[in-house]
């Protein structure tokens, strides 16, 4: 249960991912969300070490996945943003 938290946070360290987040001086937010991650990470663990099952944990489970989704998926969105963005400083600077 806990893997689609832990893929986030994962994408979250890696080095092109960290350059574009120290180019655009969202760390903070970064650092936030991390957190947020690492408790709902923290709660998945325990539900499946306890297998408590209830209704409950499990629309609170499908939905802490489901925000896991939607994090990676900005997060996705923000790496090829930075990429272009990148690429077309790049491209102008060489037409200069």
């Amino acid at each position: 249960m806990a893997y689609e938290v832990a893929s986030v946070l994962k994408t979250l360290s890696t080095p092109l991912l960290q350059e574009a987040i120290f180019l655009y001086g969202i760390g903070e937010q970064v650092d936030r969300l991390k957190a947020e991650l690492r408790r709902m990470n923290a709660f998945l663990k325990d539900v499946d070490m306890i297998g408590d099952n209830d209704e409950r944990t499990k629309n609170l489970i499908e939905e802490i996945r489901g925000l896991a989704y939607e994090s990676e998926d900005i997060i996705e969105m923000f790496i090829f943003q930075a990429m272009e963005q990148n690429r077309r400083g790049f491209m102008g600077f060489l037409r200069n």
